[in-house]
């Protein structure tokens, strides 16, 4: 469904809260967390 993306609208969310705009500071709050966690991947 090209109107339903939930995936595509909580990305601009989080990129309008990494931007600093204003109502998106849990956002930008979230990825500063998660960033901070520092998870490493092996292949």
């Amino acid at each position: 469904n090209p109107f339903n993306q939930p995936g595509v609208e909580e990305g601009k969310n989080f990129t309008y809260g990494m931007m600093g705009k204003k109502g998106y500071d849990e956002k930008r709050m979230e990825v500063e967390t998660a960033r901070a966690k520092k998870t490493c991947w092996r292949v």
